[in-house]
């Protein structure tokens, strides 16, 4: 691979609950952009209505990088179960 690869877009697999915490430890690294789409929603509750925020896709947020470069940084942050390959 050459060391200009151009950064792509991968999808990260994530502890439940966790996606904006990896999301923003992903913008810490350099050559890393995160995008974790979540939703806010009002949902009822015994003390009455509350609003929520969650993630679009649960456990689940999107990474740009280069996979040579960012790749192992990526996958041993805090929090990150994998990569999604196929």
């Amino acid at each position: 691979m050459s060391e200009t690869e151009t950064p792509q877009w991968y999808c990260v697999h994530t502890k439940p609950k966790c996606e904006h915490l990896v999301a923003a430890a992903l913008r810490q690294l350099d050559g890393v952009e995160a995008w974790c789409p979540r939703l806010r929603f009002q949902r009822s509750t015994p003390r009455g209505k509350v609003w929520f925020v969650e993630a679009l896709f649960p456990s689940y947020l999107f990474a740009k990088f280069g996979l040579a470069q960012s790749h192992r940084a990526v996958k041993h942050a805090h929090n990150v179960i994998r990569t999604v390959e196929f």
